[in-house]
């Protein structure tokens, strides 16, 4: 019986520990800064001119219609980034995990390109 007080206190211990590591990234999303930076071109924010090449680097390495199996490190097979079509039709959704830091998994975009992606999509879409 005495070994069940030490294991609760073990992982209660470790608990603590992985909060205390996220209180950043969760602070970010909770004070509103994370994602927020000022967006501003001429004529708006573009796929083609402001987004593609976020999503390249950050997301169709694992989310690209030319990958399969294993190559795309988990993500779903209808889920991609690398054209128009499928960045506009995933674009919403896609904003939501980073908006919560949850993808890309490795880590959390820089916040101005999240707020790039966020401002595009805000503004419908436009290629």
């Amino acid at each position: 019986m005495r070994g069940i007080p030490v294991i609760g206190a073990l992982l209660l211990g470790l608990a603590a520990a992985a909060l205390a590591g996220c209180g950043t990234k969760w602070d970010a999303i909770q004070d509103g800064s994370y994602c927020s930076d000022p967006v501003a071109f001429d004529g708006g924010v573009t796929y083609t001119a402001h987004v593609k090449p976020i999503l390249d680097t950050a997301c169709a390495t694992c989310h690209a219609t030319t990958r399969a199996g294993a190559d795309r490190h988990g993500a779903p097979s209808g889920v991609n980034y690398d054209t128009y079509a499928e960045a506009s039709a995933n674009g919403e959704s896609g904003l939501n995990l980073v908006r919560r830091q949850s993808m890309p998994p490795d880590a959390a975009l820089a916040s101005a390109d999240c707020s790039v992606f966020g401002a595009w999509v805000d503004q419908g879409m436009p290629q």
